[in-house]
């Protein structure tokens, strides 16, 4: 152990490498500040939710944090489970902060109170970017998965309006959505778009695109 003073002493703890502190929807009691080491913060999304079709589960790397940085607030200020998983990627020491000296801390100091805030809007507006590019994924998955669906029943003749059976309430596809996705598999030849008729030019290449999504 590195960090001998008394408030590590307090309140240190040496996670091992390759540990969970804690896994996504966890009870959370306390949020830990990193004095050394790294730690990987993870959330599931479920496909079959509203937001995302396909009932597939899907890990998405929200951060690493290092020195300095701290986790686990949230569980604090809303009193719900955790919303992510948190792992140690080396061994890393971290001060175990409980929930009574939190509130303290964010009352006496508003300094910390602040940072608390700030950090908080930027975790918020990377995983809303990241939902944002998993629906992106999954919408083009479908299509693609579509049009390779109906390259035989129509002899590769594929009318563009046959890709509109894939639009529905739960997946939150649209035309617009299909068009966009069109334009970009014919910009690399992909696809040979002659509205209304789609020809499938490289039909490998959109059978790999599909399982890069899938994967």
């Amino acid at each position: 152990m590195s960090s001998k003073d008394p408030l590590f002493e307090q309140f240190g703890k040496v996670i091992p490498k390759g540990q969970v502190i804690f896994n996504e929807n966890d009870d959370g009691e306390k949020m830990f500040l990193i004095r050394k080491g790294k730690v990987r913060i993870s959330k599931t999304f479920l496909s079959g939710d509203e937001e995302l079709a396909g009932g597939k589960k899907l890990e998405r790397e929200l951060v690493i944090l290092e020195h300095g940085d701290f986790f686990g607030e949230m569980s604090l200020l809303n009193k719900e489970p955790r919303a992510a998983t948190a792992e140690a990627l080396e061994e890393s020491e971290v001060l175990e902060i409980d929930r009574s000296i939190f509130e303290n801390m964010v009352k006496t100091n508003g300094n910390f109170a602040l940072k608390i805030i700030s950090k908080l809007c930027e975790r918020v507006n990377n995983t809303d970017k990241i939902i944002a590019e998993i629906l992106i994924h999954q919408k083009q998955r479908q299509i693609i998965a579509k049009l390779i669906d109906l390259e035989s029943e129509y002899k590769n003749q594929i009318p563009v309006d046959s890709l509109n059976s894939v639009i529905t309430l739960e997946n939150k596809l649209t035309k617009e959505d299909i068009q966009n996705i069109l334009y970009k598999l014919d910009k690399y030849s992909i696809i040979e778009l002659n509205d209304p008729i789609i020809n499938i030019v490289d039909i490998e290449n959109l059978s790999r695109v599909k399982a890069f999504l899938e994967a």
